[in-house]
């Protein structure tokens, strides 16, 4: 069986998306895939300018950051349902939609995961990766 995909980007929101996912592979032995896509700290602007070894602290401090959070998002899982996490850099739908090709049967996503400002953007994320998936897309809200 193909494993489900949950992009999350380690808010409550994202938490909520990964109990619709257990539910649907109830009754089944498929696993579950969490994707993060992790978007740089700095500017394209500022790390041009700052010293190579800087940018690499900050890189290692961004990997480590996003580890943790993934492998807090895996124990979230049932254990018979734990797959594996996946963590990319590059633009969010745009990768999202890339990885779901990869073999998923369901992409779970969530509409919003931030606040502000930022609400409005990964609600722009949801709604490309809705419409350019090349899987079936469950919204959660």
């Amino acid at each position: 069986m193909k494993p489900v995909l949950v992009a999350v980007d380690f808010s409550e929101l994202s938490e909520r998306a990964l109990v619709y996912a257990v539910e649907h592979a109830k009754g089944t032995d498929r696993k579950i895939d969490l994707l993060h896509v992790a978007q740089a700290a700095l500017p394209a602007r500022a790390a041009a300018h700052a010293p190579p070894e800087v940018l690499e602290k900050i890189r290692e401090a961004e990997r480590a950051e996003d580890d943790a959070e993934m492998n807090r998002f895996l124990a979230l899982l049932p254990e018979d349902r734990r797959g594996k996490g996946i963590i990319r850099r590059g633009p969010a739908a745009e990768t999202i939609c890339e990885v779901a090709g990869e073999g998923y049967e369901l992409l779970v996503v969530s509409t919003h995961g931030r606040t502000g400002l930022s609400q409005f953007f990964i609600g722009s994320v949801a709604e490309r990766v809705v419409r350019f998936s090349p899987i079936p897309v469950l919204v959660v809200r």
